[in-house]
């Protein structure tokens, strides 16, 4: 892409993500922990223990990974078209991809994605179901002191495997996912632009 395209993209998804954030991290609590009665009482008790920052807990590296991720999706998303249009029969340049292409090629972007993303989830996950108070002094000290130590932690502990713990799962939701998605976005181009054609990544 592009460098103009892709800091774009790198400052959108982290500002996406820094408003997100606060959202999953409750999610999160939510999910894996039950000493929570529901969103409120969550939202309310990480402000009382946790400070606002307690809201944001692991979010340094998602945001590192957002040039590597995105670059990864959409780059491999763009191959995999070029290459599935080259070997059809239909003319590139008088007709768009087909719908079938560019959900294969959506999900081929998702997969590799998630393999390249699941390191960097994990980090997050753990960060953010760290409990320790900010606001009380004498409170324990955390297990992982900052996304560096927690990776190195679980490099160390569980194995360079430990990293990608969950990364099936992972794939088995981006995968689909991110397959449909550029299916509505070149839908939606395609029904929307002046002259129906798809802005395409990496043009």
């Amino acid at each position: 892409m592009p460098v103009e395209e892709f800091m774009a993209g790198w400052i959108s998804g982290a500002l996406g993500l820094v408003l997100g954030h606060p959202f999953d991290t409750v999610k999160v609590r939510l999910q894996t922990q039950t000493s929570y009665r529901g969103i409120m009482d969550c939202t309310v008790k990480i402000y009382r223990h946790e400070s606002l920052l307690g809201f944001f807990k692991g979010m340094s590296f998602p945001i590192a990974s957002i040039p590597v991720v995105n670059s990864v999706l959409f780059g491999v998303y763009s191959n995999t078209l070029l290459a599935l249009t080259a070997t059809s029969h239909q003319e590139r340049r008088a007709q768009p991809p087909s719908y079938t292409h560019v959900f294969i090629a959506g999900c081929t972007g998702g997969v590799l994605q998630s393999y390249c993303l699941a390191p960097f989830d994990l980090i997050k996950v753990r960060l953010q179901n760290q409990t320790e108070s900010r606001v009380q002094p004498g409170s324990p000290r955390p297990r992982y002191q900052g996304p560096v130590h927690c990776a190195a932690t679980i490099f160390r502990e569980e194995g360079p495997r430990g990293l990608f713990r969950g990364a099936w799962a992972l794939m088995l939701r981006d995968t689909p996912t991110l397959g449909i998605y550029f299916v509505t976005y070149e839908g939606l181009c395609r029904q929307y632009t002046p002259d129906g054609q798809t802005p395409r990544w990496g043009a």
